[in-house]
């Protein structure tokens, strides 16, 4: 799937297992989520920039061994995995990195760079990410019903994104698994892109004023079975200098 017109510096959102090489002058972004342990399943192309959407785990609530040896193994897997910058946020399913808080989560995983409420510039790119997801499982993690504060993770997030990066998606619907709370702050500070996993279901791309990208890499059935979501982003400094689209 390619896109050209849906915005001048979202150049092309190709969803292919051999994606042709990015455009000159753009930030390849590789976006995967919801892997739940099955990571090794995934065939990443290349890009400069991976990102990891949340739930890397299957079911975790706290600090137990099992949780700190299945993000260990996640670390080497990533280790390994050419892209000079990977990112990860957590997802509901994640209750080790909650529970470990930011900076222990970065000693556990120092190969890569754990973001929760928080920015980051890369490559010419301003990016954001949160862990905020929607829902009323057991698994509730950085969820409202879990006591974290949905209001003001929405009101955190800044203007002036290329990429907004949460666990969960914006809106209403999703089987319950949305934050009309997010959609209105999406609504409000205009990210170029929101990227995001949490709904399986919802795997894909949509085109609107803000294009939403659901990286869900698992289905229904918790198998790791939609490949990756690749966003080819021109910075906005080089895009300003040529002619809109």
């Amino acid at each position: 799937m390619v896109v050209g017109a849906a915005s001048c510096y979202v150049d092309r959102v190709l969803r292919l297992k051999r994606p042709p090489p990015p455009q000159e002058g753009c930030v390849r972004c590789v976006c995967i989520s919801d892997t739940h342990l099955q990571h090794e399943d995934l065939h990443l192309p290349y890009g400069e920039i991976l990102l990891h959407c949340g739930d890397v785990l299957l079911e975790s609530r706290g600090l137990q061994a099992s949780a700190l040896e299945a993000l260990r193994s996640f670390h080497r897997w990533i280790e390994q995995q050419p892209h000079q910058h990977k990112l990860l946020v957590a997802g509901n399913h994640d209750g080790v990195l909650q529970a470990l808080g930011p900076e222990r989560v970065q000693e556990v995983l120092p190969k890569c760079t754990y973001l929760q409420d928080q920015g980051i510039d890369l490559e010419g790119l301003k990016l954001y990410a949160s862990p905020l997801s929607m829902g009323q499982s057991p698994n509730a993690a950085f969820q409202s019903h879990g006591g974290y504060d949905e209001r003001a993770a929405c009101e955190a997030i800044p203007e002036g994104l290329d990429l907004l990066i949460t666990h969960g998606p914006a809106g209403q619907g999703a089987l319950g698994r949305a934050s009309a709370a997010l959609a209105e702050r999406i609504c409000r500070v205009k990210p170029r892109v929101h990227v995001f996993g949490h709904y399986h279901l919802g795997h894909g791309i949509s085109l609107q004023e803000v294009i939403e990208v659901n990286a869900s890499s698992a289905d229904a059935l918790f198998a790791v079975t939609h490949p990756p979501i690749i966003l080819d982003i021109q910075p906005r400094r080089r895009a300003q200098k040529e002619p809109k689209c």
